[in-house]
């Protein structure tokens, strides 16, 4: 934390779930997943002590290649947190994340 007013952290996240998706022959991919467990934890937030999460969630998206080997993706993202450190019971928060990318194809050269 600084003393602006402006809180600053680590935030490490691990997800595990299920994950499906298509690349549809007219330069269209989509994907899903299902996200069984969500944990996350916020390194020396509250007073300097670390605070851990825990929910579920799921992840939406869609690609369109339009540019030749360059593709546009757009992804929604949510979870719900079930717990934030030892409370439980705090289902109403969600974390929410609308995400804008580019990906590139590259092949990494590697050698068996």
């Amino acid at each position: 934390r600084e003393a602006t007013g402006e809180e600053k952290f680590d935030y490490n996240t691990k997800d595990g779930g299920f994950f499906i998706g298509y690349k549809f022959p007219a330069y269209i991919q989509v994907w899903a997943s299902y996200i069984i467990k969500h944990e996350a934890t916020l390194k020396e937030y509250n007073a300097g002590a670390d605070v851990e999460t825990e929910g579920k969630g799921y992840n939406i998206g869609v690609g369109v290649r339009g540019i030749p080997f360059v593709t546009v993706n757009i992804s929604y993202q949510e979870r719900d947190i079930d717990t934030v450190g030892d409370a439980d019971g705090l289902s109403g928060n969600k974390v929410k994340l609308t995400m804008l990318s580019l990906s590139l194809p590259y092949n990494f050269p590697w050698k068996p």
